[in-house]
């Protein structure tokens, strides 16, 4: 597609979004405020109070261009500044009544365009996204749904309180299981566009075992620990590995609390018969999220 086609209809779509938004969101009862102020609004929340850095931040301005807006707000009731009472240099900002109110009736738009956006789905194409919140203990989902008051969740799924040890406000992005790679081999990290335009056969046999011959138990492990840093940050929280040394792998798997089954067959590169039992014992030890099983380096690929 022609790139200036492509910007044009994103410009077209998020003015259209804009003006749809404006048009129903800023009624009679909301109509000393712009659209801009409502995303304000939105980024203040209706939890505890956020210090003016925090704010800015979320919304990508400055704290001096939220400052203006934050002054305009509060003359017009919609927001409450308090300085703290450790530091009376810190400005905490949180919404007055008004605000909550204008607050639901700006998330309230935004379901009902998601809304109206999944009803023109099929069932193959829609999937359920919930705005609330995830509870977990230890590696158990106590609850999944709307924002509620903790008390009402824990009275109707018949829970005890829970005493919370940490909350991650993970600020609108979507929250979903984690992707697997099912064919990896992570410590390869250092071989990455290496005489990458050689054929396969020479590229492994020439320039790839070579160097792989000179690795150890040592020198693997920062390039498994980068391996499992870049898995994170694409979304991979799970890999079937193929390595060497095993049981050095399940240890930075665990360490970095990341899910990893390593698989290995007798032959030439997994080992003898006893060196595989020997890592499939010492891996399968290691961690609930580490474990070993015999099987084929591919196992998944059909011939033609």
């Amino acid at each position: 597609m022609d790139k200036d086609r492509l910007n044009n209809m994103v410009v077209d779509l998020f003015h259209g979004i804009s003006y749809e938004e404006e048009k129903a969101v800023i009624t009679d009862e909301f109509k000393d405020i712009s659209n801009k102020d409502l995303h304000i609004i939105d980024a203040i929340g209706i939890k505890k109070p956020k210090n003016m850095s925090t704010i800015a931040r979320d919304l990508n301005i400055t704290v001096g261009t939220l400052t203006t807006a934050i002054s305009n707000l509060l003359k017009k009731g919609y927001v409450i500044r308090k300085r703290g009472e450790r530091d009376r240099r810190v400005v905490y900002i949180s919404l007055s009544e008004k605000g909550r109110k204008a607050y639901n009736h700006h998330r309230e738009f935004h379901k009902q365009m998601i809304q109206r956006l999944l009803d023109t789905l099929n069932e193959q194409e829609q999937f359920e996204i919930i705005r609330g919140e995830l509870w977990v203990n230890g590696d158990s989902i106590r609850y999944v749904g709307e924002s509620k008051k903790p008390a009402e969740i824990c009275a109707e799924l018949k829970l005890e309180m829970p005493v919370w040890e940490r909350e991650i406000d993970v600020k609108g992005n979507l929250l979903m299981p984690g992707f697997k790679n099912a064919h990896a081999h992570t410590y390869m990290t250092f071989l990455r566009s290496y005489a990458d335009d050689l054929p396969l056969q020479e590229w492994l046999y020439q320039m790839c075992f070579p160097k792989e011959d000179k690795l150890d138990t040592e020198n693997i492990r920062p390039l498994e620990v980068l391996g499992i840093m870049e898995y994170l940050t694409s979304g991979i929280t799970t890999s079937f590995d193929m390595c060497y040394f095993p049981p050095v792998y399940a240890q930075v798997a665990a360490q970095c609390g990341f899910r990893a089954v390593q698989v290995s067959g007798v032959n030439s590169f997994g080992g003898s018969a006893a060196v595989v039992e020997e890592n499939y014992l010492k891996v399968n030890e290691t961690s609930d999220l580490t474990s070993f099983m015999i099987g084929f380096h591919a196992e998944y690929h059909v011939g033609g």
